[in-house]
């Protein structure tokens, strides 16, 4: 029993730092395939709640000569619902061979919270943030994600959906 209790922070941490995305795809990832006809290759597919709707959507990707290709499509089950097809360029000097896509955390940077919570008692801006980083951890804790497009060394981009705006957008880093 005591080596049992001793795994348990183990097990918290390793789960609080990486996150695997879905093993099997929704029902719409066909239906996503079948709504183009480029080639897509099956083992750079991606699925998790992209669209943060609750319900899992699915994402294709695939390196090209800038950084990388993404088809999303939004699902409710099998349905598709939307779809969009999105270039990624990354940073000149990049190796875009080596591009690839993740699912990655809503959370905002630690550093930048961290900065603009130094004063005491906490401005304004470090609630805001705090409570921002609150709202995207029970996004995050449904399963919501949002889309890294990244190579080995360099910079990359995010896409994060945005209600308010309809889509998605890109946001460096």
């Amino acid at each position: 029993m005591r080596h049992f209790l001793l795994l348990l922070p183990v097990l918290a941490l390793a789960g609080a730092a990486t996150w695997a995305p879905q093993a099997q795809q929704p029902a719409c990832g066909a239906a996503l395939l079948q709504s183009t006809s480029e080639s897509w290759p099956a083992d750079h597919a991606l699925s998790a709640d992209f669209t943060l709707d609750g319900k899992a959507d699915v994402a294709y990707w695939k390196p090209d000569s800038t950084g990388a290709v993404l088809l999303v499509g939004e699902c409710d089950g099998a349905s598709l619902q939307r779809s969009w097809r999105f270039q990624v360029d990354l940073p000149s000097g990049c190796d875009v061979q080596h591009a690839t896509v993740e699912a990655a955390g809503l959370l905002m940077n630690d550093a930048a919270v961290a900065g603009a919570c130094g004063s005491t008692p906490p401005s304004s801006e470090c609630i805001y943030l705090r409570r921002q980083n609150e709202r995207r951890q029970a996004l995050m804790d449904a399963g919501g994600r949002q889309l890294h497009v990244f190579a080995p060394g360099c910079a990359g981009t995010r896409l994060r959906w945005a209600k308010d705006a309809g889509g998605f957008l890109k946001i460096p880093g």
